[in-house]
């Protein structure tokens, strides 16, 4: 059903984040991030939404390089908007030049939190 699909779309993308922040297993899924994920999902690929929740990655300030030293990679910011979903979407598909550290695409985020690795 597309509920179903739907669900696995939703769990796909919160662990594909949780994996990429490095939280920890008591991580919650609530109203909330599954709401934010959802509305994502809606207006976009899901290929896209697991490119945006890794994309942070490849930039120093949301790394913490920046004067707060605070990561700055919440699900709330990073699927705020179109504007935010794509800027960070595009930085997890940037020329491995262009970024300033390599790191996995989504999909191999999620295959390493299944096991498939």
């Amino acid at each position: 059903s597309p509920q179903e699909g739907d669900d696995v779309h939703i769990r796909q993308v919160f662990d594909v984040w949780v994996s990429a922040t490095g939280k920890t297993s008591n991580t919650r899924l609530d109203k909330n991030r599954k709401r934010r994920i959802v509305a994502a999902l809606a207006a976009y690929p899901v290929q896209d939404i697991l490119d945006a929740v890794v994309g942070w990655q490849n930039d120093p300030f949301y790394c913490g390089q920046n004067d707060r030293g605070r990561q700055y990679n919440s699900l709330d910011l990073l699927l705020r908007d179109a504007e935010h979903i794509e800027k960070f979407r595009d930085m997890a598909r940037a020329p491995a030049g262009v970024r300033s550290g390599a790191v996995p695409k989504a999909w191999d985020a999620l295959r390493r939190i299944s096991g498939d690795a």
